[in-house]
């Protein structure tokens, strides 16, 4: 499986960067869907706990269709779900990256960014 990342946005709270979720939006080329992935962390040993480390586990996974629309209302499912921080730390429709070209990422959440960066990444 050949994953290809296109767009991600990553929330912490108030910069403090133990506490981060990030959602990743990749593209499977060889089943010709997208993955959508929130990843969250928290210190090692319990709440503030500081030099332990971060620990990271996954929070969610889905697999849509390739399409757009479809991309875009899941993406802004997640960023809804109140137990993320995206909705309240991750400023989503300003901060959302989406891989346009070669090296060049588009800021924003809507269908035409979407629709770039799945079309580049296909």
């Amino acid at each position: 499986m050949t994953m290809i990342k296109f767009g991600e946005l990553d929330a912490n709270i108030a910069g403090d960067h133990r506490y981060t979720d990030v959602l990743t939006v990749s593209y499977d080329s060889e089943n010709k869907n997208v993955h959508i992935q929130v990843r969250s962390s928290s210190p090692n040993g319990g709440m503030d706990t500081l030099g332990s480390g971060i620990h990271w586990r996954s929070m969610h996974d889905e697999i849509v269709a390739a399409e757009p629309k479809v991309i875009l209302k899941s993406v802004k499912r997640v960023i809804s779900n109140s137990s993320y921080n995206f909705k309240t730390y991750g400023k989503p429709t300003k901060r959302f990256e989406w891989m346009t070209s070669h090296r060049e990422y588009s800021q924003g959440l809507n269908v035409v960014l979407v629709t770039k960066a799945i079309e580049y990444v296909v």
